[in-house]
């Protein structure tokens, strides 16, 4: 069965982003459902690009890079006795495909010394903190932050979302794994006011 592009996850993904956005008057509770469609989006879109990169380029991957991909893989924790698996937090996961897109099509030039970069991570270590808020202060978002992370989430739309269409489609495949380019920004204001 095919979706057509309107249904397909980047789509949805993107739709949720642009009406949380879209929300006034923008207060904690909705400066808060903003960030967590943004981290979502920004879920959604990693697990694409991991399969798009597994099915492009996995005679070019180490076991434990195919691994990755496939999320499975744990950090392991303790002292040897107690030890406890953790999934890989959301901003390891983008760092490391980040560097394997870059390692395995370096004809793709990625600009990570930018503020876009830096506040698509500053949002994610946001996320870390609102997935576990032990009181209710750590739940607030701010206007800055959440005109950081909308930055930071374009800045993955523009460029390591880009790069790897541009990627795929030089592999030659039928299909582009991440979608269609011109859905991408579609409602997304590229800046948020503070």
């Amino acid at each position: 069965m095919t979706t057509t592009d309107q249904d397909s996850l980047q789509s949805v993904l993107l739709g949720d982003v642009a009406w949380t956005l879209s929300l006034e008057p923008r207060d904690g509770v909705i400066r808060r459902a903003a960030l967590r469609s943004i981290l979502a989006a920004v879920e959604g879109i990693l697990g694409k690009l991991q399969s798009g990169l597994l099915s492009t380029a996995e005679l070019e991957l180490s076991g434990p890079e195919r691994a990755f991909l496939r999320n499975e893989t744990r950090l392991l924790t303790g002292n040897g006795v107690g030890n406890v698996a953790q999934e890989l937090r959301l901003r390891q996961r983008v760092e490391r495909t980040a560097t394997l897109l870059t390692r395995l099509r370096p004809q793709c030039k990625v600009d990570f010394d930018v503020a876009g970069w830096r506040e698509l991570l500053s949002s994610l270590d946001l996320g870390d903190r609102l997935k576990h808020a032990q009181e209710k202060a750590a739940l607030d978002v701010t206007g800055a932050e959440l005109a950081a992370a909308v930055n930071g989430y374009t800045w993955l739309l523009d460029n390591l979302v880009a790069v790897a269409q541009s990627a795929f489609q030089g592999d030659n495949r039928d299909s582009n794994p991440l979608g269609d380019p011109s859905v991408r920004v579609h409602g997304l204001p590229h800046r948020i006011a503070h």
